[in-house]
């Protein structure tokens, strides 16, 4: 878990440089599952509690906190594969920009240098 946490600690919004394709669907996977957590944590707050006024708020600030990591680990990403950040924008586009956008997360790096950086 010590990576998962220096993505957070050192890289939390470096855009620049690369990261592989495990460490990237680790740190995804992992920060899906916490996100779930979070959720119900908070549907058993509006469930059990009578004032519900805090309903909500831990997935919220989950999802603040995380924002900026989560989306330069996905530019270092698509850096590992030879593209530009401005791929992300492809998440604008219904359907296909995310399923575009995923695909080029699946692929495998360039081996070696690329103009992004050295490699990792």
């Amino acid at each position: 878990m010590h990576w998962y946490f220096r993505i957070i600690k050192e890289k939390y919004a470096t855009f620049d440089g690369r990261t592989s394709r495990s460490e990237f669907w680790k740190f995804y996977g992992i920060t899906m599952l916490l996100f779930t957590v979070t959720v119900l944590l908070d549907l058993l707050i509006i469930e059990f509690s009578d004032d519900a006024i805090y309903a909500g708020y831990i997935s919220l600030i989950f999802v603040f906190v995380l924002f900026l990591p989560i989306l330069a680990a996905t530019a270092r990403r698509l850096h590992d594969t030879g593209k530009s950040s401005w791929y992300l924008l492809l998440n604008l586009i219904p359907l296909l920009g995310g399923a575009t956008l995923l695909f080029l997360l699946l692929m495998a790096g360039q081996r070696g240098s690329n103009k992004y950086d050295s490699e990792t």
